[in-house]
C-alpha cells in the first residue's frame, strides 16, 4: 500500500509517502491519517519563526516511510528516507541538497492523536524525527546560500538530539553506531568539519548558480570545493558528514564531468578524488576519465544555463531563491 500527500509550507514544500506492508494488526486507514498528519506537521509549521518564504522559494522535499515491522497496533519499526533539493539559478535543474536513509526508526503512533512538538523537550519519537530531519533540511539550504548559513537551524537539530538522549530510542547517542542522527550534526557543528561546509556553499553558489554564464568557471569552482572535501576526508575517513556529501552529490557529480564537452583532464582529476571521497563508487568514478559522454539526454549540471530561464522569476543575482538568504 502506498499513500501520499502534497501540500504548500511556511518553508517547506514536502511530499510524504507511507509504504506499508500485508498487515496483519493495523487497519490501514490508520496510515492514510498518519500521512496527512505528518504532511501537516511538515509543511504548516514555521520552522524558522520569522523568515518568510515566497511560493517559489519554498524547500521542495520528499519524506518516505517504510514500515517494516507492525510491533503492535500503535508500535512501527520503520525506514525514513529524506530528499531535499534547491533550484540552480538561470535554470530549471534542482540540485540535491540532502539526501538520506535512516534504519533507525521505531515510533508510535495512534489514528487522530495530534503530533506534538516542543523544540525544547522530548515529545515522542514520531516528531522528535521529523523535527530533527527538518531542521537539517533548512541547516543544509542556508548554507549553500550563506557560508554558515545554516547554524541556526543545525543548533536546533542538535538540541533536539540532546532532548532525545534519555528517550532509550537508537540512533540519538553516540555509541548506537558511526551512522546514526548524533553523528550527523556532531560531524555537521565540529569545527573540523568546517571546510566541508566552506565547500558546500562554493559548490553551490560559486559553481553550480555561476554555470549559466560561465560552464567552465563553473566547474573549476567546484573542482576547488572538491579539494576541500577530499581534504576533509582525508583526516576524516568514514565520518557521518562525508558519507551524507557522497549520497547526496556523488551523482550529480558524476553528470556534471561526463558531460561531453568536459576536458578528459577534468575528468580524470574529479575521478581519482571522488574515489577518496566516496569509495563505494569507485568503479564508476575510475572509469570517468576513461567514459566516451554524449551530447543530448536528460537535463545535467553540465548544461546548465543553455536556454533555461529561472525558477519563480528571481533575478537577485546574489540570492537565486530571492531575499531570504
Amino acid at each position: 500500500m502506498l499513500f501520499c500527500f502534497k501540500a504548500n509550507a511556511q518553508e517547506l514544500n514536502c511530499i510524504v509517502r507511507v509504504q506499508a506492508p500485508q498487515l496483519q494488526l493495523v487497519d490501514p486507514a490508520i496510515f492514510k491519517t498518519l500521512e496527512a498528519d505528518m504532511y501537516e506537521f511538515m509543511n504548516t509549521r514555521d520552522w524558522t519563526e520569522g523568515d518568510e518564504f515566497d511560493d517559489e522559494e519554498k524547500i521542495d522535499c520528499n519524506i518516505n516511510i517504510a514500515i517494516v515491522e507492525e510491533i503492535s497496533q500503535t508500535r512501527f519499526k520503520a525506514e525514513i528516507t529524506i530528499q531535499a533539493s534547491r533550484p540552480v539559478y538561470n535554470s530549471t535543474y534542482e540540485s540535491v541538497t540532502f539526501f538520506h536513509k535512516d534504519n533507525d526508526f521505531e515510533f508510535e503512533y495512534a489514528q487522530f492523536q495530534p503530533l506534538n512538538f516542543n523544540v525544547n523537550a522530548y515529545n515522542g519519537e514520531l516528531t522528535s524525527v521529523l523535527a530533527f530531519y527538518a531542521f537539517m533540511v533548512l541547516g543544509y539550504d542556508y548554507d549553500t546560500f550563506s557560508k554558515n548559513g545554516g547554524d541556526q537551524w543545525f543548533n536546533q537539530a542538535r538540541q533536539i538530539v540532546q532532548n532525545a538522549t534519555d528517550s532509550g530510542r537508537k540512533g540519538w547517542k553516540a555509541f548506537d553506531g558511526t551512522r546514526n542522527r548524533y553523528w550527523m550534526i556532531e560531524n555537521q557543528l565540529d569545527p573540523k568539519f568546517s571546510a566541508m561546509r566552506t565547500a558546500f556553499f562554493d559548490y553551490h553558489r560559486k559553481g553550480l548558480d555561476k554555470m549559466h554564464e560561465d560552464p567552465e568557471l563553473g566547474r573549476a569552482q567546484i573542482l576547488l570545493a572538491l579539494q576541500k572535501v577530499e581534504k576533509v576526508s582525508k583526516a576524516n575517513p568514514n565520518s557521518m558528514a562525508i558519507t551524507v556529501f557522497s549520497n547526496t552529490k556523488s551523482d550529480e557529480i558524476y553528470d556534471i564531468f561526463n558531460y561531453f564537452r568536459v576536458p578528459s583532464s577534468e575528468k580524470t582529476k574529479v575521478g581519482t578524488m571522488m574515489v577518496r571521497v566516496d569509495p563505494a563508487n569507485a568503479q564508476r568514478f575510475l572509469a570517468l576519465g576513461r567514459a566516451t559522454s554524449r551530447p543530448g539526454g536528460r537535463t545535467t549540471p553540465g548544461s546548465i544555463g543553455r536556454d533555461t530561464s529561472p525558477r519563480g522569476g528571481s533575478n537577485n543575482m546574489s540570492n537565486p531563491k530571492g531575499k531570504i538568504r
